[in-house]
C-alpha cells in the first residue's frame, strides 16, 4: 500500500522514479509498474521518445483515500525503502546509521543453541511440552543433492547456516494457557515447529512439492509468492513460512491458505529472522503472534520490541 502511495505520488508530482530509489531490481520496479498499469491506476502517456506514465482517475482516488500516509512520508529519501515496506501502525524511522549500512551481522550459532536449551528448559520446568535436536552441519555434497532436484541454488543465508550449523532443528513448544506467557497482543501458549521444525535440508524437495500444489492461491494477488518461494517450514495448519526468491530476494515470508496476512514479511534474510525468532523462545504459533513481535520501525520480527522483551523476561530469557 505505501509502495504504491509513493509510486502515484511521485508520477503525480513529476517526481524521478527508478529502482535505485526503493533499493530494488530494475525488473521488480518494472513489472511493479506493469501491475499498476493493468489495475488501473496508471497509464502510460505517449511523449515521443520515451514513454512515461500519468495517474489515473482510479490511482487519483486511492490517493485520496489514503491521504493520511502523506504525513509520513519521509523526507530523506534513503529512508524510503524502508517506508514502503513497513507494514506496522504506527511508522518510525530506524537509527541513521542503520540506513546507511545494510552489512548482515554475523550471527553467533552457539548462541542459538543456547537460547533454544534455555527456552526447552523453561517450559518443561512450567510443566509444558517441548522437544528439541539440532543436527551436525550438511555437507556441501549434500545441498548440492538438494539443489539439483529443486533447480536451484539455495538462498545464501540460509546455505550459510545448512553449511556452518545445522541441517536440521526441530523444536516446539506447548504450555496450558494458565502458564502461558502474556503480551500486549495476547497469550503465547506455543511456539516452533511441531511437525517438522524450524527448518530441515531433507524436506525441502517435499516442502516444494507442496508448494506447487498451492501457487493457485497466488491468483489474485500483485506478488505471486507462492510460486516464487522456498518454502523452509510449515506451521501444521497449511501455512507456510519461506524465503523470497524474486522480489525482496531474501527476506522471508508468510504464506497462508487465506488473504490474511498475505505476504507478510517477517525478516531481512533466513538468519535474521532466525536470530530474532529463536532469541525470543521461537514463540507464537499464528501469524498474528508473530506479527506482535514486530517493531515501530519496520514489519520484521524484533526480539528488542515491547512484545519480545516482555516473553523473554517470562521465558527467563536473559535480554
Amino acid at each position: 500500500m505505501r509502495f504504491l502511495f509513493s509510486v502515484l505520488k511521485r508520477i503525480l508530482d513529476k517526481q524521478f522514479l527508478n529502482h535505485e530509489l526503493y533499493k530494488m531490481k530494475e525488473y521488480e520496479l518494472r513489472d511493479f509498474l506493469k501491475v499498476a498499469e493493468a489495475n488501473g491506476y496508471i497509464k502510460v502517456k505517449k511523449t515521443g521518445i520515451h514513454d512515461s506514465f500519468e495517474v489515473t482517475d482510479k490511482g487519483s482516488a486511492f490517493l485520496d483515500d489514503f491521504n493520511h500516509l502523506e504525513k509520513e512520508l519521509p523526507v530523506d529519501l534513503q529512508e524510503l525503502p524502508y517506508w514502503v515496506r513497513f507494514e506496522g501502525d504506527v511508522y518510525q524511522p530506524p537509527q541513521s546509521e542503520n540506513l546507511h549500512n545494510d552489512q548482515e551481522t554475523n550471527y553467533i550459532y552457539n548462541e542459538w543453541s543456547h537460547k533454544l536449551q534455555l527456552t526447552y528448559s523453561s517450559i518443561i520446568g512450567r510443566g509444558g511440552r517441548s522437544a528439541l535436536s539440532i543436527d551436525p552441519p550438511a555437507t556441501e555434497n549434500e545441498i548440492l543433492q538438494v539443489e539439483k532436484q529443486l533447480k536451484y541454488k539455495l538462498p545464501v543465508s540460509f546455505r550459510k547456516v545448512l553449511l556452518e550449523y545445522s541441517s536440521k532443528v526441530y523444536f516446539y513448544w506447548g504450555i496450558e494457557e494458565s502458564k502461558a506467557a502474556r503480551t500486549s497482543n495476547g497469550i503465547i501458549a506455543g511456539g516452533g515447529f511441531f511437525d517438522y521444525g524450524l527448518w530441515n535440508l531433507d524436506k525441502l524437495v517435499e516442502f516444494d512439492h507442496y508448494r506447487e500444489d498451492n501457487e493457485f492461491l497466488d491468483e489474485n494477488e500483485e506478488y505471486k509468492l507462492w510460486s516464487n518461494s522456498l518454502i523452509f517450514a510449515l506451521n501444521g495448519m497449511g501455512d507456510c513460512i519461506g524465503v523470497d526468491m524474486k522480489y525482496n530476494i531474501g527476506e522471508i515470508v508468510y504464506l497462508p491458505h487465506d488473504n490474511d496476512s498475505y505476504g507478510r514479511r517477517l525478516g531481512k534474510s533466513f538468519e535474521s529472522f532466525m536470530d530474532n525468532w529463536i532469541n525470543i523462545g521461537c514463540s507464537g504459533l499464528f501469524i498474528k503472534e508473530l506479527i506482535g513481535f514486530s517493531s515501530a520501525g519496520g514489519p520484521y520480527i524484533d526480539h528488542r520490541s515491547a512484545n519480545a522483551v516482555m516473553i523473554k523476561n517470562q521465558l527467563g530469557l536473559e535480554n
